[in-house]
Protein backbone atom coordinates (compact mmCIF):
# COMPACT_ATOMS: atom_id res chain seq x y z
CA UNK A 1 0.00 0.00 0.00
CA UNK A 2 1.69 3.37 -1.20
CA UNK A 3 2.20 5.93 1.62
CA UNK A 4 -1.27 8.19 0.15
CA UNK A 5 -3.57 5.11 -0.09
CA UNK A 6 -2.57 4.38 3.49
CA UNK A 7 -3.40 8.17 4.32
CA UNK A 8 -6.54 8.21 2.33
CA UNK A 9 -7.30 4.97 4.40
CA UNK A 10 -6.61 6.38 8.01
CA UNK A 11 -8.55 9.53 6.95
CA UNK A 12 -11.36 7.41 5.73
CA UNK A 13 -11.21 4.94 9.33
CA UNK A 14 -11.07 8.29 11.40
CA UNK A 15 -14.39 9.56 9.38
CA UNK A 16 -16.07 6.61 10.02
CA UNK A 17 -14.95 6.11 13.59
CA UNK A 18 -16.00 9.82 14.52
CA UNK A 19 -19.42 9.89 12.47
CA UNK A 20 -20.76 6.65 14.49
CA UNK A 21 -19.42 7.81 18.11
CA UNK A 22 -22.42 7.72 20.46
CA UNK A 23 -21.84 11.17 21.30
CA UNK A 24 -21.16 14.59 19.34
CA UNK A 25 -17.89 15.57 17.91
CA UNK A 26 -16.90 18.02 15.66
CA UNK A 27 -13.28 18.69 14.45
CA UNK A 28 -12.67 22.53 14.31
CA UNK A 29 -9.12 24.23 12.18
CA UNK A 30 -6.85 26.74 13.73
CA UNK A 31 -8.99 29.49 12.16
CA UNK A 32 -11.93 28.47 14.14
CA UNK A 33 -13.95 26.76 10.71
CA UNK A 34 -15.90 23.37 11.32
CA UNK A 35 -14.14 20.35 9.32
CA UNK A 36 -16.39 18.28 10.75
CA UNK A 37 -19.39 17.74 12.71
CA UNK A 38 -20.99 13.78 13.06
CA UNK A 39 -24.71 12.98 13.11
CA UNK A 40 -24.69 12.54 16.86
CA UNK A 41 -23.56 16.54 17.34
CA UNK A 42 -26.15 17.39 14.52
CA UNK A 43 -28.56 15.32 16.77
CA UNK A 44 -27.70 17.62 19.92
CA UNK A 45 -27.95 20.59 17.86
CA UNK A 46 -31.28 20.07 16.62
CA UNK A 47 -30.32 20.20 12.28
CA UNK A 48 -30.98 17.84 10.04
CA UNK A 49 -26.61 17.22 8.64
CA UNK A 50 -23.70 17.46 10.04
CA UNK A 51 -23.23 19.10 6.75
CA UNK A 52 -25.36 22.18 7.07
CA UNK A 53 -22.76 23.42 10.47
CA UNK A 54 -19.39 22.15 8.05
CA UNK A 55 -17.57 25.21 7.31
CA UNK A 56 -19.58 26.97 9.70
CA UNK A 57 -16.82 29.36 11.62
CA UNK A 58 -17.07 29.14 15.59
CA UNK A 59 -15.46 32.56 16.52
CA UNK A 60 -18.47 34.05 15.06
CA UNK A 61 -21.06 31.77 16.06
CA UNK A 62 -23.25 34.04 19.26
CA UNK A 63 -23.89 31.16 20.99
CA UNK A 64 -20.18 30.10 21.32
CA UNK A 65 -19.62 33.52 22.94
CA UNK A 66 -22.34 33.44 25.16
CA UNK A 67 -21.63 30.47 26.62
CA UNK A 68 -18.09 31.08 27.27
CA UNK A 69 -17.02 28.40 24.27
CA UNK A 70 -14.77 31.06 22.38
CA UNK A 71 -11.82 31.12 24.92
CA UNK A 72 -11.52 27.05 25.80
CA UNK A 73 -11.38 26.68 22.01
CA UNK A 74 -8.52 28.69 21.80
CA UNK A 75 -7.03 27.36 24.61
CA UNK A 76 -7.14 24.01 22.55
CA UNK A 77 -6.14 25.15 19.31
CA UNK A 78 -3.10 26.12 21.19
CA UNK A 79 -2.65 22.83 22.56
CA UNK A 80 -4.34 22.67 25.78
CA UNK A 81 -7.38 20.24 26.21
CA UNK A 82 -9.78 21.68 28.52
CA UNK A 83 -13.20 19.48 30.06
CA UNK A 84 -16.59 21.92 30.70
CA UNK A 85 -19.22 19.99 32.50
CA UNK A 86 -22.94 20.95 32.84
CA UNK A 87 -23.24 24.13 30.35
CA UNK A 88 -27.08 25.03 29.72
CA UNK A 89 -26.42 25.34 25.99
CA UNK A 90 -29.23 26.61 23.44
CA UNK A 91 -28.31 25.72 19.57
CA UNK A 92 -27.42 28.60 17.41
CA UNK A 93 -28.42 26.41 14.45
CA UNK A 94 -31.44 24.25 15.77
CA UNK A 95 -32.98 26.30 18.39
CA UNK A 96 -32.29 23.18 20.66
CA UNK A 97 -31.79 23.36 24.52
CA UNK A 98 -29.46 20.84 26.17
CA UNK A 99 -27.31 20.28 28.64
CA UNK A 100 -24.00 19.42 27.94
CA UNK A 101 -20.06 18.50 28.54
CA UNK A 102 -17.10 19.15 26.42
CA UNK A 103 -14.02 17.77 26.00
CA UNK A 104 -11.23 19.57 23.64
CA UNK A 105 -8.74 17.32 22.05
CA UNK A 106 -5.83 19.36 20.14
CA UNK A 107 -4.44 16.84 17.52
CA UNK A 108 -0.83 17.65 16.65
CA UNK A 109 1.02 17.12 13.55
CA UNK A 110 4.58 15.13 13.19
CA UNK A 111 6.09 18.52 14.30
CA UNK A 112 4.02 18.70 17.14
CA UNK A 113 2.05 21.41 16.30
CA UNK A 114 -1.92 21.55 16.95
CA UNK A 115 -3.55 21.37 13.48
CA UNK A 116 -6.86 20.68 14.59
CA UNK A 117 -9.50 20.32 17.79
CA UNK A 118 -11.19 17.85 18.34
CA UNK A 119 -14.24 18.62 20.19
CA UNK A 120 -16.21 15.50 22.13
CA UNK A 121 -19.80 16.73 23.30
CA UNK A 122 -22.37 14.41 25.92
CA UNK A 123 -25.42 15.81 25.93
CA UNK A 124 -26.42 15.08 29.67
CA UNK A 125 -30.02 16.31 29.57
CA UNK A 126 -31.58 12.83 30.17
CA UNK A 127 -28.73 12.18 32.93
CA UNK A 128 -29.84 15.32 34.81
CA UNK A 129 -33.43 15.01 34.87
CA UNK A 130 -33.31 11.89 35.99
CA UNK A 131 -31.00 13.27 38.78
CA UNK A 132 -33.68 16.00 39.51
CA UNK A 133 -36.29 12.80 39.69
CA UNK A 134 -34.43 11.44 42.24
CA UNK A 135 -33.81 14.21 44.50
CA UNK A 136 -37.53 14.80 44.37
CA UNK A 137 -38.44 11.45 45.28
CA UNK A 138 -35.58 11.28 48.01
CA UNK A 139 -37.05 14.77 49.42
CA UNK A 140 -40.61 13.36 49.41
CA UNK A 141 -39.83 10.52 50.75
CA UNK A 142 -37.97 12.51 53.84
CA UNK A 143 -41.17 14.67 54.16
CA UNK A 144 -43.34 11.28 54.70
CA UNK A 145 -40.82 10.02 57.02
CA UNK A 146 -41.02 13.09 59.13
CA UNK A 147 -44.31 13.35 59.00
CA UNK A 148 -44.93 9.19 60.47
CA UNK A 149 -42.47 10.20 63.20
CA UNK A 150 -44.42 13.14 64.60
CA UNK A 151 -47.27 10.86 64.31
Amino acid sequence: MSQANYQETLINLSREALDNLPFGAYVIDKEGKILFFNQEMAKISGVEEGKDVEGQNVFEVPSYQKYGLIEFIKQGLNGQPFTIKGIQYVSHVGKKESFRDYYGIPIKNAAGEVETLLCLVEDTTRRRELEEQVIADLREKERLLEQLGKK
